[in-house]
């Protein structure tokens, strides 16, 4: 919220402007595609625990693999 806060009151830029915080977040911008692979592998210590049943469905086998599934479709075409 402080970050929200000193963007859009205090420096009175927009939400998603060039040189904002948050432009990691958009897709069509390199960093998203950095961000992007850096999430491919995220330490132990940083990943959310999941319920039992996730897990084992997560464990499972699948017939797409387990980044192509969850990558958007421009990011997984640029690897």
């Amino acid at each position: 919220m402080k970050i929200l806060e000193y963007q859009m009151l205090t420096q009175k830029k927009p939400l998603l402007s060039s040189s904002s915080y948050w432009v990691t977040l958009r897709p069509e911008r390199p960093s998203y595609l950095v961000f992007a692979k850096q999430m491919k592998n995220v330490p132990a210590v940083c990943r959310a625990a999941m319920p039992a049943v996730e897990e084992a469905r997560a464990k499972r086998p699948s017939s797409v693999p387990a980044a192509a599934a969850t990558m958007p479709a421009h990011v997984a075409s640029a690897n």
